[in-house]
């Protein structure tokens, strides 16, 4: 899996929803809102986890986020 860290120390990497919900530190609503007109083109539909290129495309978009993780959760491996 690819991983990446930028200059201020943030990690591009596989996110789920919740957790760059929580980093950017916006109610889901907000969240969702800000993502909902680049659904079709980041393909981001239904998705539960974010790749590091759909991080890559809501960091560029919207900055680095400035809240740090609470808990980070943990992936499936079924």
């Amino acid at each position: 899996m690819e991983q990446t860290t930028n200059n201020s120390g943030f990690e591009i990497k596989a996110y789920y929803r919740k957790e760059l919900q929580e980093m950017y530190g916006v109610p889901f609503r907000t969240f969702y809102k800000w993502l909902k007109p680049f659904a079709v083109e980041w393909k981001l539909k239904h998705s539960k986890i974010f790749s590091p290129e759909q991080v890559q495309k809501i960091v560029a978009q919207y900055g680095i986020p400035t809240h740090e993780l609470k808990k980070p959760m943990q992936k499936d491996t079924d």
